[in-house]
């Protein structure tokens, strides 16, 4: 095995590189995604938490915004301790099951001010039947 110029083979190096590397573009989308909720924060508050008062609905959204502060340590613990008895794989996987349910769940939010909220959960299970499926008529169909 060749050795880099501090002695360390390469195959090495390049491992560590390629770690850091990743774990510095997790962090950076992590941190966009913070990002870009501060700064539309006015926006979610105004569109999810209505009540009257522009200052209030900023304020809800921030504490939710904190919420996540908050939970990211206590979702460490947990899932660092699952990691420990299950494996790296294991919580690796969790971890991304969990974060799709959460984006399937606000993907489906609807505003408060936007009629048909119950619409969005309720048509969730519409998206495994088949296309032409979808254009079948519901009632009796009559001729002549």
């Amino acid at each position: 095995m060749a050795a880099g110029s501090s002695g360390v083979p390469n195959s090495i190096a390049s491992r560590g590189t390629r770690a850091i590397l990743a774990a510095s573009v997790g962090n950076l989308l992590e941190w966009y995604d913070f990002s870009v909720y501060a700064l539309f924060a006015i926006y979610i508050g105004a569109n999810f938490f209505p009540s009257g008062t522009p200052g209030l609905d900023l304020v809800k959204a921030f504490l939710v915004f904190g919420l996540g502060f908050v939970i990211r340590p206590i979702g460490a613990i947990v899932i660092g301790i699952y990691g420990d008895r299950a494996g790296r794989k294991a919580a690796l996987t969790t971890t991304i099951l969990i974060m799709a349910c959460g984006s399937r769940i606000l993907g489906g939010t609807r505003a408060v001010r936007q009629k048909g909220a119950v619409r969005g959960v309720a048509g969730a299970p519409a998206g495994a039947v088949p296309g032409p499926l979808k254009s079948i008529p519901e009632g009796p169909i009559r001729e002549g």
